[in-house]
């Protein structure tokens, strides 16, 4: 998607609707949408529809914005169903310094880290910026709203198909 929307010298819609506002523990919000793009370049029409993920630019810092592109969406919610169920069986007894993330092809990355028995959530949007912390908790949050958000585009890509 963002290759997509990086062209010059093409027409391009966009569609987009925000599923949820999660407010991490450290850091600005963070908004997941669904996104359909439509580029029109000499005449023809390709369509992408994915999982917009975007950390608000507050007064410190600057945004960021992911996307998960469609053919993403189930090896990210499967990667996801793991951490979740990891950080669970994790939970109970004390750790070393431990990470579990997952990493997009647009450097989406998300997981948790567990100290001893202390447990963080996190998601980064892209290379070179700050994590954002969460409750372990608000993944399930995350996971339900990329599939709110890739059922989202999946009805509404029709309307944007060529007629």
């Amino acid at each position: 998607m963002r290759r997509s929307l990086a062209e010059r010298g093409v027409i391009v819609m966009k569609e987009s609707r925000v599923i949820a506002r999660i407010a991490p523990t450290i850091g600005g919000s963070l908004d997941i949408a669904g996104l359909i793009i439509a580029i029109i370049k000499n005449g023809v029409r390709s369509i992408s529809v994915g999982v917009r993920f975007e950390h608000a630019e507050t007064a410190s810092r600057l945004g960021s914005v992911a996307f998960l592109d469609s053919d993403e969406v189930d090896d990210f919610l499967n990667a996801l169903n793991f951490i979740i169920s990891c950080a669970a069986d994790m939970a109970v007894r004390a750790r070393d310094y431990t990470e579990v993330t997952f990493s997009t092809r647009d450097n989406l990355t998300v997981g948790f880290l567990q100290d001893g028995q202390t447990q963080q959530a996190m998601a980064r949007l892209s290379a070179g910026h700050q994590f954002l912390g969460f409750r372990v908790t608000q993944l399930h949050t995350i996971r339900d709203s990329v599939i709110q958000a890739n059922e989202y585009v999946s009805t509404r890509r029709a309307a944007w198909e060529p007629r």
